[in-house]
C-alpha cells in the first residue's frame, strides 16, 4: 500500500501545489525527503529518479551534465528533525554496522520541493547538505 501511495503523494506535491512555502511542521519535507530514501534503499536504485530530486538552480550554477548522484547503500532509514527547510535523517546498514546522519535542504524552485546539494566533485554528486559519518562509534 505505501508503494501505491508515494507516487501519488509525490504527484500531489510536485504538481498540485498553489503558492508553495516551507512548512513550519516539516511534514512534507520529511515526506520528500522519505520519497528520495525510498529510492536510496532500493537494490537496484534509479539514479535518474534520483537526479530529479536535485535543485535546478544548483545543476545550472555548477554546470553539472553526465554527473552521478552520490549514495550510500543503506538497508534503512529514519527521519529525526526538521527546522526551516533542513531534514535530518539517520541511514544504516545491515544490522545497523555504521549509521551516518544526513542533512537534507530542503528548497522550493518552481513551485516544486527540491534537494539542494552540498556539492558536486569529480562526476559526483551529493544530494545531501551534510553528512556525519559513523555516528554509531
Amino acid at each position: 500500500m505505501k508503494k501505491l501511495l508515494l507516487p501519488i503523494f509525490t504527484f500531489i506535491l510536485f504538481n498540485c501545489s498553489g503558492g508553495l512555502e516551507l512548512s513550519s511542521d516539516g511534514a512534507p519535507e520529511k515526506q520528500f525527503v522519505s520519497a528520495f530514501l525510498d529510492i536510496m534503499i532500493e537494490e537496484e536504485r534509479d539514479y535518474d529518479k534520483m537526479m530529479e530530486f536535485l535543485s535546478p538552480s544548483f545543476i545550472e550554477e555548477n554546470s553539472v551534465s553526465n554527473f552521478k548522484v552520490n549514495s550510500y547503500f543503506p538497508t534503512g532509514y529514519s527521519i529525526d528533525s526538521y527546522s526551516d527547510g533542513v531534514t535530518k535523517a539517520q541511514i544504516w546498514g545491515e544490522e545497523k554496522s555504521w549509521v551516518h546522519l544526513l542533512t537534507f535542504k530542503v528548497v522550493i524552485e518552481n513551485e516544486k520541493y527540491y534537494l539542494y546539494p552540498g556539492g558536486a566533485s569529480d562526476e559526483w554528486i551529493d544530494p545531501w547538505f551534510e553528512v556525519e559519518t559513523y555516528i554509531n562509534e
